[in-house]
């Protein structure tokens, strides 16, 4: 558990001093949301983020998104979530751009009690977002297996990096 958050740390660090080398200017915005799952099947899910633009070329950005999060049901075991994904451009509207996000979300079940040496308190789990994201606004909906609904809205409130 703290292997993780010091790498997510770590991570977070390197991608800041990489913005810093590769964009002198941008037209791109460092975002805050949250994504949120309603448990119409699944479990319910809240988990807020930040999504960080990188540019790799004149046009061309891919967005770092950074989350923890929490999911719950009354008769099953609570999860905290931490996330990390890279969300490349899909198609690019006259108004903003479609993002396709490749998620990895490591799931820790601290109350789990472990009876099968073969069965773990965490897991990992693989999620695909599509979102729409101006340069003030994102929208966003999750694909994921154990998630019925998930979805996110994220602001800019700063100007530009």
């Amino acid at each position: 558990m703290k292997r993780l958050l010091l790498t997510l740390l770590v991570l977070l660090g390197l991608q800041t001093q990489a913005q810093d080398t590769l964009i002198q200017k941008s037209d791109m915005f460092t975002m805050v949301g949250v994504d949120a799952g309603v448990p119409v099947i699944g479990r319910g899910f809240i988990n807020p983020n930040i999504t960080l633009p990188q540019r790799i070329t004149d046009e061309y950005y891919i967005i770092h998104y950074l989350a923890g999060g929490y999911s719950f049901l009354d008769d099953k075991q609570d999860e905290y979530v931490f996330s990390y994904g890279v969300g490349i451009p899909l198609y690019t509207l006259t108004s903003g751009i479609l993002y396709g996000y490749l998620i990895d979300a490591y799931h820790y079940r601290p109350n789990k009690v472990v009876t099968d040496i073969n069965k773990s308190r965490d897991f990992r789990q693989r999620r695909v977002k599509i979102a729409y994201r101006t340069n003030q606004f994102e929208f966003s909906t999750t694909y994921t297996l154990r998630y019925s609904l998930i979805l996110g809205v994220a602001y800019s409130f700063k100007g530009k990096i």
